[in-house]
């Protein structure tokens, strides 16, 4: 009976930490997902000629550059400001902010 119940609180446990990644990746999935649809939208269906799809480029190509090169999910942070939660399991503990001890 005692081996029930820690599995039942390892697999609760292990559904919480896949639901905070899950969630927190899921929004930085979708603002790429809404940027995308918007420079289709401008650019395929509309045509239009404007500084915006600059800016979104811009925009998307920071994200990805703090992402491959510092390994700062900006979308993450994003989230985490929005939500007033901090993020948690981030890869490599990424998300943490950790101080120095002196």
């Amino acid at each position: 009976m005692n081996v029930n119940i820690s599995q039942t609180l390892l697999l609760v446990n292990q559904i919480m930490y896949l639901r905070e990644i899950i969630l927190t990746k899921r929004f930085a999935w979708s603002i790429g997902l809404v940027l995308s649809v918007v420079m289709f939208v401008l650019v395929v269906i509309l045509k239009v000629m404007a500084p915006i799809k600059i800016a979104i480029c811009l925009f998307c190509l920071s994200l990805i550059y703090f992402e491959a090169v510092f390994g700062i999910c900006v979308s993450c942070m994003l989230y985490a400001f929005i939500t007033k939660q901090p993020t948690k399991y981030c890869p490599d503990g990424v998300c943490e902010i950790t101080q120095k001890n002196y």
